[in-house]
């Protein structure tokens, strides 16, 4: 998982993808993802459309009023019939520009 930009100033929109491939390197498509954004205020959770035929999936979400210097913490779990949930963690941080 990444996010667009690894740095943005508070207020700002972010946009967090995932690319989701099985053990062959082959792209999984449909495959669900949600994304938890752990803002310094509480968790938020986005559901992400499902995977597309590259196995990605991505969602612009609004970086909430986070004081700069904070570095927020993003989840993303996925989920596929027939195989484990798997969670992975990326971060942003939140600058002035």
């Amino acid at each position: 998982p990444s996010m667009l930009e690894p740095r943005g100033p508070s207020g700002s929109s972010q946009t967090g993808f995932v690319y989701v491939f099985d053990q062959l390197g082959n792209p999984i498509s449909g495959a669900a993802v949600t994304m938890i954004v752990h803002y310094p205020a509480g968790d938020q959770a986005f559901d992400l459309p499902p995977t597309g035929a590259n196995g990605a999936t991505w969602l612009s979400f609004n970086m909430g009023q986070t004081t700069p210097g904070t570095i927020v913490s993003v989840d993303f779990i996925v989920n596929y019939p027939g195989l484990k949930t798997i969670v992975t963690r990326t971060s942003y941080l939140v600058w002035h520009y």
